[in-house]
């Protein structure tokens, strides 16, 4: 994790249920999946008019400035992650639904 005034970088692992479709949530969205697939999902601090996300580089603009996103866990107990980070973000997914791991 690198936090400075201008920059923040964090690299993190969930582990969810062998077999889930791994994490959900993250802030508003407007594609007409439930999961996070694999892509790339950015936030700025305003609303936008229902932009269709395509999950590549540059990301589209979503709704949402601290974003809490969830899955079901290990021990199949769902759990929750809360970001307390205003500024514009760009989140990187990637799921291995094989192991389980969910990379943020």
């Amino acid at each position: 994790m690198v936090l400075d005034s201008y920059f923040n970088y964090i690299d993190t692992q969930v582990h969810t249920a062998v077999g889930s479709k791994g994490i959900l949530g993250l802030f508003e969205r407007t594609g007409d999946e439930l999961f996070l697939n694999d892509g790339v999902y950015s936030l700025w601090s305003y609303d936008t008019a229902n932009p269709v996300e395509t999950r590549t580089s540059p990301g589209q603009q979503e709704y949402g400035s601290h974003p809490f996103y969830m899955g079901k866990g290990t021990d199949n107990n769902w759990f929750g992650v809360y970001t307390n980070l205003a500024a514009a973000q760009d989140w990187w997914i990637k799921n291995n639904a094989e192991t389980g791991v969910v990379s943020v």
